[in-house]
Order: C-alpha cells, then sequence, then structure tokens
C-alpha cells in the first residue's frame, strides 16, 4: 500500500505518483534507486542509480488505497499482492 519496490517499467519521467499516506501527522518522503533490468524469473536485477527533480505535495482531501500514477499517455491503476 505504501508504493514500496514498485517494478513497473512505464513510470517514466514526467509521471505524477499518488501514494497513499497511511500514518496521521506525518509523510516520510523518500525516493530509492532504480532497476535498469531484471532477468527472467524475477529473481535478479540490475541496480542504477536515480537522479531527477521530486516535487512532494500532500493532496488531503484524496483517500486512497493504492498507488496511482498519471504519465504523460496513461492513467494507471496498481495494486499488489500480500506476499
Amino acid at each position: 500500500m505504501h508504493a514500496g519496490n514498485m517494478d513497473n517499467k512505464e513510470l517514466v519521467a514526467g509521471t505524477t505518483l499518488y501514494i497513499p499516506v497511511n500514518a496521521k501527522e506525518r509523510c516520510l518522503k523518500w525516493a530509492m534507486g532504480t532497476r535498469a533490468g531484471k532477468w527472467r524469473g524475477g529473481h535478479h536485477a540490475m541496480e542504477t542509480f536515480l537522479s531527477g527533480t521530486f516535487r512532494f505535495v500532500i493532496h488531503k482531501d484524496q483517500h486512497l488505497l493504492w498507488p496511482r500514477a498519471e504519465t504523460p499517455t496513461s492513467y494507471i491503476s496498481m495494486g499488489f499482492s500480500p506476499t
């Protein structure tokens, strides 16, 4: 629900990512590295650096349960398995 470890190649430059905040009174902001590629089976990946400009905005009037994204060409709804 917190958008950790999202492997979605559709999240490109210019994407707006909406992430639910599940903690009252605070929101921690962070961004981690990206994956340059993934081997078949998904057990190994090539990590790479992440460089960019980020703007974090809290929208208190939205009540998201799962992350959503707006790319330059698409709207994306996401769901994650508990495992």
